[in-house]
C-alpha cells in the first residue's frame, strides 16, 4: 500500500519530526486527555505514527495497518500489526471501531472517491482523524534549477498516477479531506509542516526521486539541466500540512 522502502522511511523520519506542526499535536493531546482511546494507523508502514505519538498517547491501542508484511514486521512492540488492502476494504479500520485515526503522509496518494469513502465511515464512527504531512505541491529549491517551474509543474501532475487508490489527488488530497469535513460537521484545523533541507542523504534522495518522475515529461537537455541544478542545490523547502479533525459534540 505505502510502496515504499524501511530505508526511505528511517531517512525521512527526523526531518518529518522537525516538520509536525506542534500546536495541533497540543490540541490532539488535550482531546485524548489521556484516556485509553483506540487508535487505527492508515497505511502506518513501519509505524512512524506509533513513535511519534506514542510519547504523548500513552494509554493508547494501536493498530498499524498496511499491507506491506517486510514493514509492519518492524513497528514498535506494543501496537497491532493488521497486514490489509485499504484499496479494497476500510474495514480492517473501523473495527474494532476507533476513536482516532492517523495517517501520516498518506492521503496524498489516494483518489477523491476513495477519500470520500473514507470520511463517510469516519463520521458513522464519530472519530476523530490526523492526517500530517500531505505533501502541499509547494517546493522551493536554492540556487532555483534551471527549468523548476515547468519540472514542479511535472512532479505534481505525476503524483496523480494512480497508486492503487484511483486517480491520487496528490497537492489537493489535504483540502480535499478539509472540505469532506466540514461538511460532515467536523471542526479541522491545518497548519504548515514544510520539510527544510540543507544538503545531506534526504535533499540528495528527494532530487534524484523527483528526477525518475519528471524526466518523462521534459525534452531531453531541460530535463538534464533541471536534474544537475537540483542535484547540486543547498537547501531546499518541500511543503506538507498537518490536519486535525474533530468529531461535532
Amino acid at each position: 500500500m505505502t510502496g515504499f522502502s524501511a530505508e526511505w522511511l528511517a531517512l525521512r523520519a527526523p526531518t518529518d519530526d522537525a516538520a509536525r506542526d506542534q500546536g495541533l499535536i497540543e490540541k490532539l493531546t488535550n482531546w485524548a486527555a489521556n484516556r485509553p482511546i483506540r487508535i487505527a494507523d492508515l497505511g502506518g508502514g513501519s509505524g512512524a505514527a506509533h513513535r511519534a505519538l506514542s510519547p504523548i498517547l500513552p494509554k493508547a491501542n494501536w493498530r498499524i495497518l498496511d499491507d506491506d508484511p517486510a514493514l509492519l514486521a518492524l513497528i514498535p512492540k506494543g501496537a497491532e500489526a493488521v497486514q490489509t488492502n485499504l484499496a479494497t476494504t476500510l474495514n480492517d479500520a473501523f473495527e474494532p471501531k476507533p476513536h482516532l485515526l492517523t495517517a501520516f503522509a498518506f492521503i496524498d496518494l489516494v483518489s477523491k472517491a476513495w477519500l470520500t469513502k473514507l470520511v463517510d465511515r469516519i463520521a458513522e464512527t464519530g472519530a476523530a482523524i490526523y492526517a500530517p504531512l500531505t505533501y502541499d505541491g509547494v517546493e522551493t529549491w536554492r540556487p532555483t534549477p534551471p527549468y523548476e517551474t515547468e519540472a514542479l509543474a511535472a512532479f505534481n501532475a505525476d503524483m496523480r498516477r494512480n497508486k492503487g487508490f484511483g486517480p491520487a489527488l496528490g497537492a489537493d488530497a489535504s483540502p480535499c479531506l478539509q472540505n469532506l469535513l466540514q461538511a460532515k460537521g467536523y471542526v479541522v484545523e491545518t497548519a504548515l509542516s514544510p520539510w527544510q533541507l540543507s544538503n545531506g542523504p534526504l535533499m540528495t534522495a528527494l532530487a534524484e526521486g523527483s528526477t525518475n518522475a519528471v524526466t518523462p515529461y521534459l525534452q531531453q537537455e531541460p530535463a538534464k539541466r533541471w536534474a544537475r541544478g537540483r542535484l547540486t542545490a543547498e537547501t531546499a523547502e518541500v511543503g506538507h500540512i498537518d490536519l486535525l479533525a474533530i468529531p461535532p459534540t
